[in-house]
This record gives structure tokens, C-alpha cells and sequence, in this order.
């Protein structure tokens, strides 16, 4: 018991101050932030709740009614755990949230009625804890709430191009192993320290995973692609494309960064719809953007640049008519080891003559 309380209490040490480093973050929204502390704080809800158990399911009958409360609130909130942490990740409410939020809620109710009847526990007269006739419904609904953090985490690495998938799985092994031992035997009392620990790690992952990213674009940021092109080095069949917005500088001056920012915003999400199949999208600068593809059948990227330039002039023709164009280039590294920059600069160079055909063809000055 002594153990257990030293664990919990040196776990909940270690969700403060992940609590604060989360409140002191500034790379994180703010309703990222919101969800991930109040996940942490119902972990230390729920951790806490355990804790007082131990003592209070003694077999003292003065100390039933303590025990049911507190066995209540862990069953209650444990659920709504993983769901509130895959919402501080998530981007906006959806069908799969509303309908993985039907079985915590039910565990709920059976949680406040299990005060009265045997639904999920028991507390005898003599208060001695007894795991309820429907206890069931508690594990469907945890491990419920762990297939929906799931499926949002793999969600966001497929959004953002981040290659961790591999830790994601072990976070929830590890979780499903910590979970599954204190089912089979309660006195174990390893889920909330797995919990904890898992949490700690879930957040350094988010938070790695966040300072990849541009903020504006979404886009993988210039020391990713730095890397990438590091790694990518002496590796043949790499496709390396590089894009840049016609005339920004015009734009910004003409009708204001706020508006630039909407395009820089527009241009990139078409970039990730028509390319991220084909390899990693960076934004490598101001209005200046790269894919670096494994695949290099030049006319499947041909024709990805197409519809992308098709779509680009639906959206000025249909949306936004003063979104401006693009303008791209893409050359093949054919795997010589220090020669992948005279390769980015053959594709720069495609690009710009691009830029310059648009420019003949418009009769435009603008770069």
C-alpha cells in the first residue's frame, strides 16, 4: 500500500509540472493547451481517487460511503481521459468524435447508479470492494476512448507528414499492457502509473511533432526540409519540386498581410492535397514552398502539377479572384553523393523560367 501511494504521489509530482510546462507553452493553441491540461488534471482526478481508496476500502463500515465516492469518480471519469486528449490534437468536432463519446457517457450514469446498484462495483456493509455485474461496460468504454486517441493521433501524423507512427504504437501497448494487468488483477494498481507515465511521453511526442510544423501553412518548416535534404543525400530516385507564388511582394503591398496570410494558407493546403501522396511538403520560405518525392515517374509529377495549377485557377476564377498564381519546377537527383544542391538548383531554375513564361504571357513585370 505504501508503495503504491509513493508512486502515485511521485506520478501526480510529474503531471504538475508537465501541467505547467503545457501552460507555459507558446507554440501550442491555446485550445490544445485547454484539453491537454484538462486531460492532466483528470489523471490526477482519478490517480488521486485511487489512492484514498486503499486506505478507505479497509473493511471499516465507517468508511463505506467515502469509499463508494471515490470509487465513483474514478469509474466516472476515467473514460473521458483519452477523448479529451485526442481532442486537444484534433482540428474540429466530427461525426467520429460524437459517436465515440456514447459509451463514456453511458459508463457515466452506470458510474452514479453503481452508488446504489451493482452495476460496475460494489461496496459491501462491510465495505469491502467488489468489482460490479457490468463491469464490462467500463472496459469498453476506456478501451473505447483509447481507439479514438488512436485514430486522431494517426490522423495528425498523415496531416502533418510526421514519420512517428512507430512511437504512437508503442505509447498504446503500452498503455493496453498497464491496463489489461490491473484488470486481471486489481491489486496491482498499474494503469494510472502507466497513465501518467504515458501521458508525459504522449506530450513530448505532440510537442516535437509541433515544432516540425510552420504555423501558418501547416506545412513541414525550413529545418525539416533542411534535414530531409541532409538525409536525402546520395539517395538516387529522389524528385525534388520547388514552388513560388507569383507577384506576393505585390500582393502584400497591394492588399495587406492579413490577405497574404489567406493565400499563403490557401496555396498550401492545395499543395498538401495534390503532393503529399507523392512525398513531404515544406514551406522552405516566405512564398517559396518544396516537395521532395520518393516517386520519380516525372509524368505522374507532371500531372500532379497540372491539376494542381487547374485547381489553383478554378479557386481564382470561382472563390478568390485575386489569389495569385504559382509557378514550379522539378529536376531528378540521380544519387551522387554532394550533389543534391545542383539538383535543387536545376529545379529552382525550372522554376523560374516558369515565372518568366507567365510573365511573357500576361505581359506582367512582376516577379
Amino acid at each position: 500500500m505504501l508503495y503504491s501511494t509513493l508512486v502515485s504521489v511521485l506520478s501526480i509530482m510529474a503531471l504538475l509540472n508537465l501541467d505547467y510546462m503545457i501552460r507555459t507553452n507558446d507554440v501550442m493553441s491555446p485550445r490544445t493547451k485547454h484539453y491537454f491540461r484538462l486531460s492532466i488534471w483528470a489523471i490526477i482526478l482519478t490517480t488521486s481517487a485511487e489512492v484514498l481508496t486503499l486506505y478507505l476500502n479497509n473493511g471499516q463500515p465507517a468508511y463505506r460511503y467515502a469509499s463508494i465516492f471515490f470509487d465513483m469518480l474514478g469509474f466516472a471519469i476515467s473514460p473521458f481521459i483519452p477523448l479529451l486528449t485526442g481532442r486537444a490534437i484534433s482540428r474540429q468536432i466530427t461525426r467520429l468524435l460524437t459517436v465515440f463519446w456514447i459509451p463514456p457517457v453511458i459508463n457515466l450514469l452506470a458510474a452514479l447508479l453503481s452508488v446504489w446498484f451493482p452495476i460496475l462495483f460494489y461496496v459491501s456493509p462491510a465495505n469491502v470492494y467488489q468489482r460490479g455485474e457490468f463491469f464490462g461496460v467500463f472496459v469498453f468504454a476506456y478501451i473505447n476512448g483509447m481507439i479514438y486517441l488512436l485514430i486522431e493521433s494517426l490522423l495528425e501524423t498523415i496531416r502533418y507528414q510526421i514519420k512517428n507512427r512507430p512511437i504512437l504504437l508503442f505509447l498504446f501497448t503500452f498503455l493496453l499492457l498497464g491496463t489489461t494487468f490491473q484488470i486481471v488483477d486489481y491489486n496491482l494498481r498499474l494503469s494510472w502509473i502507466c497513465v501518467s507515465f504515458a501521458m508525459c511521453l504522449y506530450y513530448t511526442n505532440c510537442s516535437e511533432m509541433y515544432h516540425q510544423i510552420d504555423t501558418l501553412t501547416e506545412l513541414l518548416n525550413r529545418s525539416v526540409y533542411e534535414s530531409w535534404i541532409r538525409r536525402m543525400d546520395g539517395k538516387a530516385g529522389v524528385m525534388i519540386i520547388y514552388l513560388d507564388i507569383d507577384g506576393f511582394k505585390q500582393v502584400n503591398d497591394r492588399y495587406g498581410h492579413l490577405f497574404g496570410d489567406r493565400c499563403l494558407s490557401e496555396i498550401a493546403a492545395q499543395i498538401r492535397r495534390h503532393f503529399a501522396r507523392l512525398g513531404a511538403c515544406f514551406r522552405i520560405g516566405g512564398d517559396e514552398f518544396c516537395v521532395i518525392c520518393h516517386n520519380k515517374d516525372e509524368r505522374m509529377i507532371s500531372r500532379a502539377c497540372d491539376r494542381f495549377n487547374q485547381k489553383i485557377n478554378q479557386l481564382r476564377l470561382t472563390q478568390q479572384a485575386n489569389l495569385p498564381t504559382v509557378s514550379w519546377g522539378y529536376a531528378l537527383y540521380d544519387g551522387k553523393k554532394g550533389q543534391i544542391e545542383k539538383t535543387i538548383a536545376q529545379a529552382d531554375r525550372q522554376m523560374y523560367a516558369c515565372k518568366a513564361a507567365r510573365r511573357g504571357a500576361t505581359g506582367s513585370t512582376k516577379a
